[in-house]
C-alpha cells in the first residue's frame, strides 16, 4: 500500500498542525528573505539525498509555480548548512546518507530553523526509524515508491504546517504509542536509523 494521507493531529496524536551544495549546473540558488508560507506564498525546498539521480527526480516532479527549490545536498552536513543559510519552508530529506542519518540532520535543523518543515523521504518501511522522525519533529514520513502527485501533495502539506505520514507506517506507530512500546530515539540504536 503506497502513497501518503494526511494525519491530523487529533486522528494520529503524532504532530501538531499549526496555522501556519549542490547544483548540476553550478548555479548557486539566490538567497531570498525566508518569510512565513500561506497559500498565496512560494514553497521554499530544499532536497538532501545522497544520490544526484533522485535529486533531479525530485527536482522534475516538484518543478511548478509555487514550489522554489532553493538548494540540494548530497549529505546530512551539507544539508543542516543549507538549511541554516537558505531557511527553506520544506526540507525533503533521505533517511540514509553517507555522513549520518536523515533523523540526525532532521534533529538539527529543526533546532537551528525552527520554521523548516523537514519530510523524511526513504526506500525503508522502519518503525523504529519512523518513531524517531517523528520525536526528532519531522512534519512527514513517506517511502519513496510515492506517486509523484502524492509526492508534491506531501511537500506542499507539510510546507503549509500539516503532518503526513504513509498510512501503513501510521498505523504500526498508532498501535506502538497506544501500547507504550515506542521507544524513545536516544534509546534506538544506530543500527535502526
Amino acid at each position: 500500500p503506497a502513497g501518503a494521507y494526511p494525519a491530523s493531529a487529533a486522528d494520529a496524536g503524532l504532530l501538531a498542525s499549526p496555522a501556519s551544495a549542490q547544483y548540476p549546473n553550478g548555479d548557486a540558488p539566490e538567497e531570498v528573505e525566508a518569510e512565513a508560507v500561506t497559500d498565496a506564498t512560494q514553497l521554499r525546498v530544499l532536497l538532501v539525498d545522497d544520490h544526484e539521480i533522485v535529486r533531479r527526480g525530485l527536482r522534475a516532479v516538484l518543478a511548478e509555480p509555487g514550489v522554489e527549490i532553493v538548494g540540494e545536498a548530497g549529505t546530512m552536513h551539507e544539508g543542516v548548512a543549507l538549511a541554516t543559510r537558505l531557511h527553506p519552508n520544506v526540507v525533503v530529506m533521505d533517511l540514509r546518507l553517507p555522513d549520518g542519518s536523515g533523523i540526525e540532520g532532521c534533529r538539527e535543523i529543526r533546532a537551528e530553523v525552527p520554521d523548516a518543515h523537514v519530510l523524511i523521504l526513504t526506500s525503508y518501511a522502519d518503525d523504529d526509524a519512523l518513531f524517531s522522525a517523528v520525536m526528532a519533529g519531522a512534519a512527514g514520513y513517506v517511502l519513496k515508491d510515492l506517486d509523484p502527485g502524492r509526492l508534491k501533495e506531501a511537500v506542499r502539506t507539510v510546507g503549509l504546517g500539516g503532518s503526513l505520514l504513509d498510512p501503513g507506517l501510521a498505523t504500526t506507530l498508532l498501535g506502538r504509542l497506544r501500547q507504550g512500546t515506542g521507544s524513545h530515539p536516544a534509546e534506538i540504536g544506530r543500527a535502526h536509523v
